[in-house]
């Protein structure tokens, strides 16, 4: 099978995914075809060899994970039943019978799965199947944690599947494509996609988003008074662990005070974030809140008012 059979490149599958700044990646082994996804795709563009092009529709990318792309390149047969190859970069199946292909990702300790996604094409109709498999280190014993199946239609397909797998020190877990006999001519695997939690939990606030989320000196502000609570929602997905934020003091007032953040929701704990001593002070501190399941904190004063500025660094996962 050569490039000119459906005039996808590797390249193209890749590198058409757009421009963007990457989520991160850790250190993984393999091909060089691994690359940090851009921030925010609306979906995998395919170039053709005639330059016509040919959309992979590709799900939002999720602000909690990290994402790495393996290329054909990363999969490696399993069936010997089946005739297999790599050109440009695609895992092409050539042979008559069904076959699998399975793709080892070197994630850190730690790390979760959260979605695989497979992208590729057929020229026969035939259904397409992604499973992921757990294996015990010790043991070598396997369970399966998740299947999905592409419609047994012709053509260029994407197939999601959602996951939640630890990879720790006793379990890793491997990916497999299986592609039954009716599907297999004319088949080429591009690439799959993981996303994934990082094990260190921490992701920046996208450059997209403006950081600044609060300063109460803007026009139709007032400074948090004593005992005063305000509720500020945050540019972060809902349901992480706790967001990274830079909470400014200033224009103090009295003879000292403070100024609390925890989620929302729930009564306040009797801590403080910031503390200060005097009047006219600007006092600054990185403050790692829990946050309420809809993005929600809560700041509070405490005896003496005093203006308030938030800029959000990231949060964890």
């Amino acid at each position: 099978m050569n490039e000119a059979d459906h005039g996808w490149t590797r390249r193209a599958i890749l590198g058409g995914i757009g421009a963007g700044a990457g989520l991160g990646l850790a250190g993984l082994g393999g091909s060089a075809a691994h690359a940090a996804l851009p921030a925010s795709p609306a979906g995998m563009m395919a170039r053709r060899a005639d330059g016509a092009g040919v959309a992979l529709a590709a799900s939002a990318l999720k602000p909690a994970l990290r994402y790495v792309v393996l290329s054909g390149y990363d999969f490696i047969p399993l069936d010997s039943e089946a005739t297999y190859d790599t050109v440009g970069g695609r895992f092409v199946f050539t042979g008559a019978s069904s076959g699998y292909a399975s793709v080892r990702t070197n994630l850190p300790v730690g790390a979760v799965i959260k979605e695989l996604e497979l992208y590729g094409t057929r020229g026969a109709a035939g259904a397409v199947r992604l499973d992921l498999w757990k294996s015990a280190l010790a043991t070598g014993d396997v369970s399966q944690t998740g299947q999905a199946v592409v419609p047994a239609v012709a053509g260029p397909f994407t197939v999601t599947l959602a996951v939640d797998d630890t990879q720790d020190t006793a379990f890793k877990s491997t990916p497999f494509v299986n592609i039954n006999a009716a599907a297999v001519p004319a088949t080429q695997i591009y690439g799959m996609r993981v996303g994934y939690v990082s094990p260190t939990g921490f992701i920046p606030l996208p450059s997209s988003v403006p950081p600044r989320v609060y300063d109460t000196r803007n026009p139709g502000f007032t400074k948090l008074a004593a005992n005063e609570e305000r509720t500020i929602t945050l540019p972060v997905p809902a349901a992480i662990g706790a967001a990274v934020m830079t909470v400014t003091l200033t224009n103090t007032q009295g003879g000292g005070g403070y100024v609390a953040v925890f989620a929302a929701g729930i009564s306040w704990p009797g801590n403080s974030s910031v503390n200060f001593s005097g009047p006219n002070q600007d006092i600054a501190s990185t403050v790692v809140s829990a946050v309420s399941s809809d993005s929600k904190i809560i700041i509070r004063g405490g005896a003496n008012p005093t203006d308030v500025i938030i800029d959000v660094a990231g949060w964890i996962a």
